[in-house]
């Protein structure tokens, strides 16, 4: 551990530190588990899994693309349901995804722009 540069009151963790904690962390719950909790664990804390779900966490889940997928989901599907009840329509049943799918993309779009023109210290 390093004091940070900004206060000198907040440590820095370095990387090795971090993992060394981390790993600690792991061995010290993991007893507590069952077998199932643990062989789950271990899948789920393998170092190739993490970074699958690390890759996907930062461009297929963004928390924008997401919230903004269900707003445009839950939005279009209630106002194109009753649209189509007005005039006497029946819905196929894809329409929820398909405006997730649009909701995700703008939200998607935002993030990538908002990315290009975000100052990096």
């Amino acid at each position: 551990m390093r004091q940070s540069k900004k206060s000198p009151h907040v440590l820095a963790l370095d990387a090795p530190t971090i993992e060394t904690r981390y790993q600690e962390t792991i061995a010290s719950v993991r007893p507590r588990m069952t077998k199932a909790e643990e062989l789950t664990s271990e899948v789920v804390h393998a170092p190739l899994f993490e970074r699958i779900l690390d890759f996907v966490a930062g461009t297929l889940a963004r928390p924008l693309a997401m919230l903004l997928g269900g707003i445009c989901a839950f939005a279009g599907t209630i106002t194109l349901y009753a649209y189509a009840r007005f005039i006497g329509l029946r819905l196929s049943g894809s329409e929820t995804i398909v405006f997730f799918m649009f909701g995700w993309l703008v939200g998607t779009c935002i993030d990538i722009i908002r990315d290009l023109f975000r100052r990096k210290p």
